[in-house]
């Protein structure tokens, strides 16, 4: 990296060559001082008199080869102002203008070389002053015989109103630089900057964020209005397909089922046989209150007798009569036993429950549920929510049922009654169990028996309160608020 060559001083290097033959500066110019003077002012006039950037760009390339005794000029851009004093940092730069060139090529070999000479510069040398930049290596051209002629590179810095430079000149001759041509050089860049702040947008503290904090912010901005989009709280639930008032068909009597007569989800008639119970007992005790009330009829008619002949007669007529109605009543009793022990069905409907190997031998008490009578058409859901959705189960409160057998096609409902209190259901899940009643339709109901999952639809909530709910529970239980 070469020395920093400062417009404010005269310059330490010698310009004449040395003995190892080193090339020297060009001759002075014939023209006399006044001309060069108004050659600089009116370049300085041109540039501030320029209606755009691009134009003030190529201005500023040609005048600077011109007045500063360069053989081609570079203007370049930063992406990003660089303050003052600053170093060892990666400037993403473009070359605009190029003297004597309508246009630039960012992809070709020579302006990349330019490039990366800057960013060379800038890791060790302060960009804020003139700074002499290394040659262009022959490898840095396309072919060996096309290496950049001119050796000697100077850097010749534009500042913005605020001091940091925002681009810059990039001067290249053959013979080293004076100090009366950097000066004239820095001079035109002063005023080219000048004129450039005045063309250019004075940036807003929005403006002069980068594109990827406003990017960044705009994101966030949308994400956080994002999550104030009202939504409908949801939550899942299995359900199943149960009997609609369904009759309930119950155990008798106190004893064991001998046989089930029907199958399951079988359809049955009114008065159709459904369970027998083991009848033997029940004979038993039938056979012997009809013999006991055949005794009593006896002795109730031999006190008859004999309570026309005797006052004791007529005394045991009374216990006679008496002992009769008991074993009358005993007996009417084992008989209305007997005939239970053959359940008929009350009603026309489809017999519901699980296997019947499971019900026959098993002991029963009286009023055990043993199965149901429900119609076929008339079904509901019920529904299990778990316990931390518990919130979300209203009466009236908008279902949807996606079966397990057709879920592409989901089922309107709504919740009609939940229990108060939550209970141990499907195992070991504690969850409140609600009712859901399908809404009209044309469509037949579902099949008894079906299972699936359920949609709950909730009130309104915020979308942020939708996604973070059970994560904020969590967090609630778990730091013991």
């Amino acid at each position: 990296m070469g020395p920093v060559i400062s417009p404010q001083r005269r310059l330490r290097s010698r310009i004449a060559g040395s003995a190892g033959g080193e090339e020297r500066a060009p001759p002075p110019n014939p023209r006399d001082g006044l001309e060069a003077l108004q050659g600089l002012l009116r370049a300085e006039a041109e540039m501030r008199s320029a209606t755009s950037t691009n134009a003030l760009a190529h201005l500023t390339a040609n005048e600077t080869r011109r007045l500063a005794r360069a053989r081609q000029v570079f203007v370049v851009r930063f992406r990003n102002a660089i303050p003052s004093g600053q170093t060892d940092r990666q400037h993403r730069s473009t070359v605009v203008a190029a003297s004597s060139v309508a246009t630039t090529a960012h992809d070709a070999p020579l302006i990349q070389a330019i490039r990366q000479s800057i960013t060379g510069a800038a890791r060790t040398a302060d960009l804020g002053t003139c700074v002499s930049l290394p040659p262009i290596a022959e490898d840095q051209t396309v072919k060996a015989n096309d290496a950049y002629p001119f050796r000697e590179l100077i850097w010749v810095p534009m500042r913005g109103r605020g001091g940091a430079v925002f681009g810059g000149l990039v001067c290249a001759r053959e013979a080293k630089w004076t100090e009366a041509d950097v000066l004239v050089a820095t001079r035109l860049a002063d005023a080219a900057a000048h004129a450039w702040s005045a063309l250019a947008p004075r940036k807003t503290a929005l403006r002069r964020w980068s594109r990827g904090r406003i990017y960044r912010l705009s994101l966030a901005a949308a994400g956080a209005a994002a999550m104030l989009i009202p939504v409908p709280m949801t939550a899942l639930a299995p359900f199943e397909i149960v009997p609609r008032d369904p009759l309930v068909v119950t155990a008798p009597l106190d004893g064991v089922i001998a046989s089930v007569d029907v199958a399951p989800n079988a359809v049955v008639a009114r008065g159709d046989r459904l369970i027998t119970f083991d009848d033997t007992g029940l004979r038993s005790r039938n056979d012997i209150a009809e013999r006991e009330l055949r005794t009593a009829d006896a002795r109730l008619k031999r006190a008859n007798q004999l309570a026309f002949h005797s006052a004791e007669g007529r005394r045991d007529l009374a216990i006679a009569r008496a002992e009769r109605d008991v074993r009358d009543a005993e007996f009417e009793y084992a008989s209305l036993l007997l005939s239970r022990a053959v359940v008929r069905s009350d009603a026309a409907g489809r017999a519901v429950f699980n296997d019947r190997k499971d019900m026959i031998g098993r002991p029963v008490k009286t009023g055990e549920r043993l199965m149901e009578i429900a119609k076929p058409d008339q079904v509901q859901a019920r529904l299990y929510v778990p316990l931390s959705d518990g919130a979300l189960i209203t009466k009236g409160a908008e279902v949807r049922l996606f079966l397990d057998t057709d879920p592409l096609s989901p089922v309107d409902a709504r919740i009609v009654r939940a229990d108060f209190e939550a209970k141990a259901h499907q195992g070991d899940q504690v969850s409140f169990r609600a009712v859901a009643h399908f809404l009209t339709g044309d469509d037949a109901p579902p099949r008894l028996g079906i299972r699936g999952t359920a949609q709950i639809y909730g009130p309104t909530v915020p979308l942020a309160l939708y996604l973070f709910r059970r994560p904020l529970a969590a967090l609630r239980q778990w730091i013991g608020l």
